[in-house]
């Protein structure tokens, strides 16, 4: 929490904050907006940020409104792991006027006013001139003191006139001004001479004096300091009007603006290899007094001072020793009260061997990146991926930011700084779009918006990309719109994101709006699931948007005991509740597919005690089809309980209807489901499990992910189009790249294009967290890839970009020249070819011409007119079609006036309709050699003609094609394994272009494929390649030969001739004795063996499923062995491995091929040979397939009387082993694990015993007395603990001993539910104790003993009466009951006369005497006494007694 925080104000455009210290934070961010207009301008809104490393307490913030009214805040943000965390922001509060202004001079002066008058300004002048001259306003005619505010000066200054002469206009003339300087003063000089300055000096004087005197009478002073500001416009006045009375004293000063810094010397982007010292060396200029702060920011997190990292005091950062986390985007940022400046530059870090590495070293031939064939895209994703992505990372490291090449200069003007939504996007000055001022509309004459050019692989302008409008930019952005004539937008941000404005929207929500003079409607609006399409006019326009992502967890958070992890837990508008319950909660949420809603339900996978939720929630939404994506226990833990099995969950009951493993890496499961509460409701619901795909995202192979999806659907599509389950072991890796891919290829399907980047984008809106790591987000493109590749070739891959506008413009144009007519009537109606009027003639592609069979004319004056030109022709009938090149590369010179004249010499193109012309006007001395014509067919395709041109003397001097002697050899089929394999035969030909090419091999002719590239120069070369497909060694030659056009004037020209080049080539013997064996490092490695092959130089190792045709290498080796140890062979599938020898000449040999079943290891013979309380003895066989590295041990017991399962694992186990320490009496089952390398394979699992049952080794648990009676009571017990029971309690043994008479009985009480029993015939109030011993098959446990005393009854009879008499009293003493049957309460006596039938006088006493007074002497009484308890009385004890005579 920052404790203080405020804002001071420097000047009328910064501010410094300063606030207190917080430990531990990364960075300090503060926030502005403005609040309101200080001025009568229309209100304006301005928000921005700053900002600043952890270790500062204060910091500049330039660059603000004048005009503008700002409040701060500031929160606090925190680096926890790589995630930056933000806290609140502080209340926002305005900024306070600077305590201390930066005066450089000053000198107060008391100016007396007797009269009331108001000073004007009417003119000011400064312009290039030091002077300053002021003309005052005509009315003032008494002494007045006048504060004018100048702008146009370099300088801030106050400056304090006084008038000196009353007349009409008082010219001060002589004010001049310095330029600005450091220096701490400043000087006024007055021109009017020496008198005027002593004037001056007396008026100072009596302006002292009176300030004396006002202080005297404790006038109340006012104090203006008015500043001069700094400003671009020259030569004009700010209006002041300032009463004479108000002003008591003024001040002048000069005050120095603060001034931006600027960069002067900054770094390029650099390459630096680990362990290396990078210096990125600064240096920044400062003007004027306002020293900046420096910051440097990687990948936008601040840079501090740490072992890694030495920030210098002129702005330089040094990074003491490279490593690979310091690549990136470093930006240097320099501010202080003026304003921001800053720079980036861009460090790749060079790994070895890669091409940042060769070309620091200089070898730049293989760190080239070029344009990739399609054929080729899939060899070159999987480079990129090598070695951890190695390839990809170098690329993009190699991307030039280009800040340094371009400048931005019209983004930052004061008053187009308002118009950009961010302080730090600006666009480039070089390819910014300039907006034309619309006439007639006052709102559309600013020509900045904050938009600029695109170019497309053709390096062509043809996107546009904007910000999101702010609200004062809304009318131009729909200039840009109108002006560009953009049929298209795409809004790739959302209005308001994490609580922040991010675009104005500027479409109406319904009908029409109008923003100035554009009247936009909105006709068409489809809302899909993850955008939204709305078409309006004035143009047809496209728009996406997204939802805001708010993700809220609580009541996922408040269901602990029913999420398997805590993370990744399902928000609360996505989750899937469970219909009428409490609490409904279930680890579960929906995502949307392509145009479903709710298509998929991503789900964690089921534990113990959510199983049945889980089977409520299918039931819940009719789901008719599952898919599990991992196994039941992953990395030695369960990761989904087996919910599948035959049996009952709560009120549902589940059958296992069929189960069926497929060999391409999947089981599908039939599994029946009924309701106890629906009667008669039966569900039938498929499982599909993918086996080969860990929990890591690798999959094994793609096309099973493929042909899941394939079976889920039609298992949907077949039972209503209800949503798909999906589950794994953390619901974000391998379900959310499943339900990625499966919505893509949806897509892909229906609009033909793939965008892995948008849908992930909108599934993680329903599923925070979905796709954890980028080998996962690659693996979405292998499942896409993978389908694109095998089913779907014409595809249009989109991948994600930050462009936000596109606009595409057609630019159509042509002109054809008068002039002769071209051959239209000899368009070919198919293909393309070259026609030579001159002759009339078709001539062949590579033919020889020479000069004087063609011309810029009608050189033969033919009936159709036609000029005599070569020209180049297509059935394509487009206009302006086809180019025609140099000999040396360089195109041919195109002219659109008519043939002749004024045409380039001494060859010349011309295009018309469906083909182009190659002119001569000139000769072709110094032109000669092969002209190479491109033109496109009917389908669009270009094509390559070649004809050789030459002089007439340098036709007729070329005796015709000179081939190189021997040729190169080239294998060319993608797979050594090829039959035949496929390879080239190149060389070069000179001295004329060949026409023909036939080549034999052991002089029998072969059939080939015919390729010629021309390499263009002087020499006229052409690189001939011919394609053979053949597996023979002998001697192979080629021979070539020309078409001479000889006819014409040298008709005894020479005619063609040929010649020859040849190679001997070589086939390798094929491998002998090649054999598989299993390897115990894997379950799917594999060892092939083979026998050497004379002269080979190496191997190369194929394999290929039963079930495909195509065969795929593994690698290439010198050695006649090779282990297949990596995750290439699938378990269950069977296999043909081949392997090939070659040399360095020569061709492949025949391949040796050897099958192999990757079947999973199973141990046949898995049992107890010996079971003890305590102990098992486990026996097994050795696996069927291959014998592991080692075995351990799962097993899990649990006591027969409890549902606590107990697990433990032996490892390094043989057979036969014994386990021991297993409690008596428990059910275990045991699992065998063979452990081939990092694979594990369950060699046999849940065999199950139970352990033999002994004498029970505790007590029974609490003994329990009810319905305690005088003479009974009854007897219960807790059974005895289940750790202690030993096996089946059997019966119990109950003593029960009268304590006062040691008198006991005992009771056998059989069943060991059998857990009561009634004592009778007990005596009252009597202590027994009661002993319980539980037995297990006739093995006495422990005993447990409780004492219980019995209930109270009436009392016995007191004992021992005895007495002594008086006349008058008879004192009686007795002795308690001998059997009291309980407390004895009272004692009650009663009396009366022997004689007397009257009632007894009764009295009771606690004690054991009573003296019984007033008696009349001489008679005789009968006394009665009796003891109480608290049932009741005993019985009466009753004696005559007579008194005493007197």
């Amino acid at each position: 929490v920052i404790k203080t925080f405020f804002i001071t104000k420097l000047n009328s455009t910064a501010v410094r904050a300063e606030w207190s210290f917080v430990s531990g934070a990364s960075h300090y961010t503060v926030y502005y907006e403005s609040t309101s207009s200080s001025s009568r301008k229309k209100r304006q809104v301005k928000t921005g940020m700053r900002v600043f490393p952890g270790g500062t307490t204060e910091g500049l913030i330039g660059g603000l409104d004048p005009n503008l009214n700002y409040l701060f805040s500031i929160s606090t943000s925190f680096n926890v792991n790589g995630i930056i965390y933000e806290g609140e922001r502080t209340q926002p509060i305005p900024p306070v006027v600077t305590p201390t202004s930066t005066v450089v001079s000053s000198t107060s002066i008391v100016s007396t006013s007797q009269t009331s008058s108001t000073l004007a300004i009417t003119s000011i002048s400064s312009s290039n001139s030091p002077y300053l001259s002021v003309t005052l306003n005509p009315t003032i005619v008494s002494s007045t003191l006048s504060i004018i505010t100048v702008t146009g000066l370099s300088t801030s200054i106050i400056v304090t006139f006084t008038v000196i002469s009353g007349t009409s206009a008082v010219d001060t003339s002589s004010t001049p001004m310095l330029p600005t300087t450091d220096e701490s003063s400043m000087t006024i000089y007055i021109a009017a001479g020496a008198i005027l300055s002593l004037l001056l000096i007396v008026i100072i004087i009596v302006i002292i004096i009176v300030v004396v005197l006002i202080s005297k009478k404790k006038r109340i002073k006012k104090k203006y300091n008015i500043a001069i500001k700094d400003s671009t416009d020259k030569g004009t006045a700010t209006e002041l009007g300032v009463s004479i009375d108000d002003i008591q004293e003024a001040t002048y000063s000069t005050v120095k603006e603060p001034i931006p810094p600027v960069i002067e010397e900054f770094p390029n982007d650099m390459t630096s290899e680990e362990g290396r010292q990078v210096l990125f060396k600064v240096k920044v200029k400062v003007r004027g007094n306002s020293k900046p702060s420096f910051n440097w920011y990687h990948n936008g997190e601040p840079v501090t001072d740490d072992y890694a990292h030495e920030l210098r005091g002129d702005g330089s950062l040094l990074l003491v020793s490279v490593e690979k986390k310091h690549k990136g985007t470093y930006r240097f940022v320099a501010n202080n009260d003026a304003g921001t400046v800053s720079q980036q530059v861009v460090l790749t870090v060079a790994v070895e061997g890669s091409d940042e590495s060769r070309l620091l070293h200089g070898d730049s031939s293989s760190a080239k990146i070029g344009m990739i064939p399609v054929d080729k895209f899939g060899e070159f994703v999987a480079k990129g991926h090598a070695k951890g992505n190695e390839g990809f990372r170098n690329q993009f490291g190699m991307l030039d930011s280009g800040e340094s090449d371009h400048t931005v200069t019209v983004g930052l003007t004061p008053s187009n700084k308002l118009l950009n939504r961010f302080a730090n996007i600006v666009v480039y000055d070089d390819n910014r779009i300039t907006l034309r001022p619309m006439s007639g509309h006052k709102d559309c004459t600013n020509e900045y918006i904050n938009a600029c050019y695109i170019k497309d692989y053709s390096n062509q302008y043809q996107y546009i990309a904007t910000q999101g409008p702010v609200s004062n930019t809304l009318v131009d952005f729909w200039r840009l719109i109108w002006q560009e004539r953009s049929a298209i937008i795409v809004m790739i941000t959302n209005i308001i994101e994490e609580g922040k404005m991010k675009c104005q929207q500027y479409w109406p929500d319904s009908d029409t709006k109008d923003y100035g003079p554009f009247s936009v409607t909105l006709s068409d609006e489809q809302v899909l699931t993850d955008y939204t399409v709305r078409k309006m006019h004035v143009k047809v326009l496209e728009q996406v948007t997204q939802r805001p992502d708010e993700v809220t967890h609580n009541i996922a958070s408040q269901n602990n005991d029913r999420n398997r992890l805590n993370q990744f837990l399902p928000p609360d508008n996505y989750r899937v509740p469970l219909k009428g319950e409490h609490p409904d909660y279930i680890n579960a949420v929906f995502i949307n597919g392509y145009k479903e809603k709710k298509a998929f339900i991503i789900a964690e996978s089921p534990m113990f005690n959510t199983a049945r939720n889980f089977w409520k929630m299918i039931d819940d939404r009719n789901v008719t089809a599952i898919v599990m994506l991992c196994q039941e226990n992953e990395n030695d833990q369960e990761v989904c309980y087996q919910y599948w099995s035959n049996g009952k969950l709560g009120e549902y009951n589940i059958s296992l209807l069929n189960e069926e493993i497929h060999n391409a890496g999947y089981i599908e499961r039939k599994i029946e489901v009924t309701n106890d509460n629906k009667a008669g409701d039966k569900q039938q619901v498929k499982q599909y499990q993918i086996t080969n795909w860990d929990s890591t995202g690798k999959m094994t192979n793609p096309q099973t992910i493929l042909l899941v999806i394939e079976e889920m659907y039609r298992t949907q599509r077949k039972r209503g189009n209800t949503s798909i389950v999906v589950h794994c072991s953390d619901t974000v890796g391998r379900s959310a790249m499943f339900c990625a891919a499966a919505t893509t290829i949806n897509k892909c399907k229906t609009e033909g294009v793939i965008d892995v980047f948008q849908v992930l984008k909108s599934q993680r809106i329903q599923k925070p967290g979905s796709v954890q790591t980028v080998y996962q987000f690659q693996g979405i493109f292998q499942i896409v890839l993978s389908l694109s590749l095998y089913k779907m070739r014409r595809l249009t891959l989109i991948f994600a970009c930050s462009i936000t506008l596109w606009s595409i413009i057609l630019v159509l144009g042509s002109g054809e020249a008068k002039g002769p007519e071209p051959p239209s009537i000899l368009i070919p109606k198919s293909g393309v070819r070259l026609y030579l009027p001159y002759q009339d003639r078709i001539i062949p592609d590579y033919s020889m011409i020479y000069a004087s069979q063609f011309y810029d004319q009608d050189k033969n004056n033919d009936v159709n007119d036609v000029t005599d030109a070569l020209w180049c022709q297509s059935a394509n009938n487009g206009a302006n079609i086809g180019v025609w090149y140099h000999p040396n590369g360089t195109e041919v010179p195109l002219f659109d006036g008519p043939f002749g004249s004024l045409a380039p010499g001494p060859v010349y193109s011309k295009k018309f309709q469906g083909q182009v012309a190659l002119a001569r006007r000139e000769g072709l001395s110094g032109y000669e050699g092969l002209y190479k014509c491109i033109i496109p067919d009917e389908n669009g395709v270009n094509q390559l003609l070649v004809v050789g041109a030459y002089t007439d003397t340098g036709y007729n001097n070329n005796d015709g094609p000179d081939a190189d002697p021997t040729m190169q050899f080239s294998l060319l089929s993608t797979s050594r394994l090829a039959t035949p394999p496929v390879f080239s035969l190149s060389f070069n030909v000179s001295d004329g272009p060949p026409t023909t090419v036939n080549c034999s091999v052991n002089g029998n002719g072969i059939s080939t494929e015919l390729s010629r590239v021309i390499v263009d120069g002087s020499g006229s070369v052409t690189r001939v390649t011919v394609t053979v497909r053949l597996r023979e060694a002998g001697n192979y030659q080629c021979t070539v030969s020309n078409t001479r056009v000889i006819d014409g004037p040298i008709s005894v020209g020479p005619t063609a001739v040929t010649d020859t080049s040849s190679l001997s080539l070589s086939v390798s013997d094929a491998p002998t004795d090649l054999t598989a064996t299993r390897l115990s490092t894997g379950l799917a490695h594999v060892r092939l063996s083979w026998s050497t092959v004379s002269g080979a130089t190496g191997y190369e190792v194929y394999y290929q499923l039963s079930v495909s045709n195509n065969s795929i290498s593994l690698d290439t080796t010198s050695l006649t062995t090779i282990d297949i140890t990596a995750s290439t062979l699938i378990r269950g599938n069977t296999y043909t491995f081949y392997v090939v020898s070659y040399g360095s000449a020569f061709l492949p040999s025949g391949n040796a091929s050897v099958m192999l079943t990757i079947d999973d290891p199973v141990v046949n013979h898995f049992t107890a040979t010996l079971i003890t309380s305590n102990n098992v003895t486990l026996f097994w066989n050795p696996p069927t397939t291959v014998v592991p590295m080692f075995y351990y041990i799962n097993w899990r017991c649990r006591r027969s009387c409890e549902s606590l399962v107990t697990s433990n694992s032996e490892i390094f186990v043989s057979s036969p082993h014994t386990l021991t320490g297993i409690p008596p009496y428990s059910q275990c089952a045991f699992d065998l694990i063979g452990v081939y390398g990092s694979q594990i394979a369950n060699l046999a699992t849940n065999y199950s015993t139970t352990t033999l049952s002994i004498a029970p080794t505790g007590p029974v648990d609490d003994i329990i007395f009810s319905s305690v009676e005088s003479v009974s009571m009854t007897v219960s017990w807790d059974e005895v603990p289940c750790n202690e029971s030993n096996g089946p309690i059997t019966g119990y043994y109950l003593t029960y001993t009268n304590i006062t008479s040691n008198t006991s009985y005992t009771v056998n009480i059989t069943g060991g539910d059998n857990r009561m029993y009634n004592l009778t015939g007990l005596i009252p109030y009597t202590s027994y104790t009661v002993s319980i011993i539980p037995y297990n098959y006739n093995m006495n446990g422990p005993a447990r003993q409780e004492i219980q005393l019995t209930g109270e009854s009436i009392p016995g009879v007191i004992s021992d009466l005895v007495h002594s008499k008086n006349p008058d009293a008879i004192l009686i003493v007795w002795n308690p009951p001998t059997i009291p049957n309980g407390i004895i309460t009272v004692y009650e006596i009663r009396y009366r006369e022997s004689t007397s039938t009257s009632p007894y006088n009764i009295t009771n006493t606690t004690n054991t005497y009573y003296s019984i007074v007033g008696l009349i002497p001489n008679t005789s009484y009968t006394i009665g006494v009796r003891a109480y308890t608290s049932i009741g009385p005993g019985e009466l004890t009753d004696r005559n007694y007579t008194t005493n005579k007197i």
